[in-house]
């Protein structure tokens, strides 16, 4: 199984199945009861993208009136919404693939399934189902669809078969491919075995309670007898146990006993969850946002601090998908017959926009030595839940240390 194919079980909630337990060796028991995936995927989705996204262009021509025919474009084909799925597969899948279709009234926008787009440098296939009428039959049927288009140096063409007919096959009518390919550094792919860990362990504790509750017997081999032999007893006990296998310890004696649980094991395996869960809020901080906002009464200023943790990533993440609206913009264009526009896609603020410009003027200022500590934790107090002189505090004790680690390591310390 691919990645693209594990995140997409984790995110429609279908993971742990039997060859899913088997292919990553987990405990045969494990069920999904933490699964952080579709929390992720929502927030990120939501932050980047709420509200309506816009083309702005600064050096747009009157005359070839190319914002508008770009809008023109975006609302024929209801990008608002279409902006959703292809987002979603960016961040489930990492790849996100429009085609654009040229029609005589204007073009068509078509998302597909990237598991279904094979694409590379000069060449693109697209695999998918179509609906047609069967005459003979008189009813319609679904057939399989192949799209394949090539575009290098010596070879232009585009071939379309829908079963075993070839029903398009000829020169490809434009410069380029009419397909492209949205891409992301956002990855998943570190949650999926913190996932299988806290859900694995979670799993193995329900066990042990059961144990604790119906203790496993065993009985221990005669002294005089065989090893392998087992009482009447022994036998009631183990056909009525709730686990598929047993193992039989025989020590010695012969007599059942039963096996205990350990106390220190269960505080273990709530020691691994915390921890796992930590690493997956540092890592993820989306995650934290989300369980924030389903608190029910959610904080404002932990609100601002979670949502000020993520605003790379949200920035990071606008920039993929603005890389490939205007790479369709651009295509877009050429097939009706005009020429590129140098254009961007404008978003909706994350932050508050007083929130937004303070943080930009401490960014800007402090690294030239223009915003001491005390002032810029003053000026942005509203970020913080607590009072302004202990984040002061915090910075400076944590300043401190990293100096002494300097210090330490320079000084061969280790």
């Amino acid at each position: 199984m691919d990645a693209m194919e594990r995140a997409e079980k984790f995110y429609d909630n279908e993971i742990y199945d039997s060859s899913y337990i088997n292919d990553y060796d987990l405990f045969p028991h494990t069920t999904e009861q933490f699964n952080p995936i579709p929390k992720c995927v929502n927030v990120m989705k939501d932050l980047s993208l709420k509200k309506k996204i816009d083309v702005s262009a600064s050096d747009d021509n009157p005359e070839d009136n190319k914002v508008s025919i770009i809008k023109a474009l975006w609302n024929d084909n209801n990008l608002q919404s279409l902006k959703y799925k292809i987002a979603e597969d960016l961040l489930v899948k990492r790849k996100a693939y429009i085609e654009l279709v040229k029609k005589d009234n204007g073009i068509i926008l078509v998302d597909h399934e990237p598991s279904k787009v094979e694409y590379e440098d000069g060449y693109c296939k697209i695999e998918g189902k179509k609906r047609t009428f069967n005459m003979e039959e008189e009813e319609f049927e679904e057939v399989d669809v192949v799209k394949e288009f090539w575009f290098t140096d010596n070879y232009r063409w585009y071939k379309e078969t829908e079963g075993e007919e070839v029903t398009i096959d000829r020169a490809l009518g434009f410069e380029f491919l009419p397909v492209v390919e949205f891409t992301t550094e956002y990855n998943l792919e570190p949650l999926f075995n913190k996932t299988d860990r806290i859900n694995e362990i979670k799993a193995m504790k329900k066990k042990l309670f059961w144990l604790h509750g119906d203790p496993l017997a065993f009985q221990t081999a005669s002294s005089g007898g065989s090893n392998k032999s087992i009482n009447e007893q022994s036998k009631d006990k183990i056909s009525n146990n709730k686990f598929s296998y047993l193992r039989l310890l025989n020590l010695g004696e012969n007599e059942l006993r039963y096996l205990e649980m350990n106390g220190n094991m269960v505080d273990k395996m709530d020691t691994d969850i915390e921890q796992t869960l930590n690493e997956i809020k540092n890592d993820y901080p989306e995650y934290e946002l989300a369980n924030i906002l389903s608190s029910g009464n959610p904080s404002g200023d932990a609100l601002k601090t979670v949502a000020i943790e993520i605003l790379a990533r949200v920035d990071s993440f606008r920039s993929d998908i603005s890389e490939g609206f205007i790479e369709v913009n651009n295509k877009a264009l050429v097939m009706l017959g005009g020429a590129e526009l140098d254009h961007d896609i404008s978003f909706t603020s994350v932050l508050p926009e007083s929130v937004k410009d303070k943080i930009e003027a401490v960014e800007k200022l402090k690294p030239v030595g223009l915003f001491p500590n005390e002032i810029a934790v003053k000026f942005l107090q509203e970020l913080y839940s607590v009072a302004p002189e202990v984040v002061i505090e915090a910075i400076e004790s944590e300043s401190k240390q990293q100096e002494e680690n300097i210090n330490f390591s320079i000084n061969g310390g280790g």
